[in-house]
């Protein structure tokens, strides 16, 4: 059995917006609904996601409803 790698998909997500603002953290285009992420007002969170190094992973962040902020995002693996 060969060993798999482990690692942490870290992301931060730090800033303020208007309305909601969507970030989408999946392992393939499709942006599966259930790692979505909403934020409003001002924000400041850490996503931390196990990793086995099984596929790509994609960030996609979307404004949404909102029509003037601010934001950092910092990501790694």
């Amino acid at each position: 059995m060969a060993d798999k790698n482990y690692s942490v998909f870290y992301t931060k997500i730090k800033g303020h917006s208007n309305d909601s603002i969507r970030l989408n953290i999946s392992s393939d285009n499709n942006e599966d609904e259930k790692f979505d992420y909403y934020f409003i007002g001002d924000f400041e969170k850490e996503i931390r996601m196990d990793y086995y190094g099984e596929s790509k992973k994609f960030i996609k962040l979307d404004p949404y409803k909102a029509t003037d902020g601010k934001l950092e995002l910092d990501y790694q693996l």
